[in-house]
């Protein structure tokens, strides 16, 4: 039962139905684990010590209910369990259906991202009820240059340049009209794609760089290194 009612009701939906096809061939990616913990345990933790978070939806793959229903165990916040779907924007859309009426605020995060911190979880959360819609960014500081044939052609201004990441937050109604408005194309990658089609603006909420996506095998190491750093096991 809630207990907190001093911010607006949220619902944090985890996408964990991917393959993860360059992570691994011998199980998906959210079954490997970082020191003892799988990274889909790392994650859900992590949201389920967030201050600004009521709620936790996973999406995920069809044949991994078990291993999910494993971990909810061990999360004191209501958590549901959903079916993904064939992409990623289908899987959102599922996990968003699933949120019931008395949702006021969704953060749609990447299981892939499991060392996200509680507190760069709480600032999205704020800054999405301020705002209507916010995600976790981080400043460009290499050159980023254009590429044509292969070759490098120019040279970008990063001045107006971010790298997006997730949590990415959304007032209910905002998103609601978002899915509405937009398909489930390939085309969307992330859920700011849906609001940026409509013309709505997306604060950044710039966070911490352990927020890492686990895309290859090695980026394990850097993140035990990471959990390392922050004193934790």
């Amino acid at each position: 039962m809630r207990t907190d009612t001093s911010h607006p009701y949220t619902v944090a939906i985890i996408l964990a139905a991917g393959c993860g096809s360059r992570f691994s061939r011998e199980k998906t990616k959210q079954k490997f684990e970082i020191l003892g913990k799988s990274v889909l345990e790392r994650c859900l933790l992590q949201f389920d010590l967030a201050e600004c978070v009521d709620e936790i939806v996973v999406v995920h793959k069809e044949d991994e209910y078990d291993f999910v229903c494993g971990i909810l165990k061990k999360i004191s916040k209501k958590c549901t369990a959903v079916i993904g779907g064939k992409t990623r924007a289908e899987s959102a859309r599922r996990g968003f259906l699933s949120v019931g009426d008395g949702c006021e605020a969704v953060l749609i995060h990447d299981a892939a991202r499991c060392l996200i911190l509680p507190s760069d979880i709480d600032k999205i959360a704020k800054e999405t009820y301020r705002c209507g819609a916010a995600c976790a960014a981080c400043e460009i500081t290499d050159t980023v240059k254009r590429l044509s044939e292969g070759a490098i052609v120019s040279t970008l201004d990063r001045t107006g340049l971010v790298t997006v990441q997730t949590p990415q937050g959304f007032s209910y109604s905002l998103y609601r009209d978002a899915l509405a408005a937009c398909g489930d194309s390939l085309e969307i990658t992330d859920d700011n794609m849906r609001l940026e089609r409509m013309g709505v603006p997306i604060t950044p909420v710039y966070v911490t760089n352990g927020n890492i996506k686990l895309t290859r095998e090695q980026d394990l190491l850097f993140a035990e290194f990471i959990l390392k750093q922050r004193g934790e096991g």
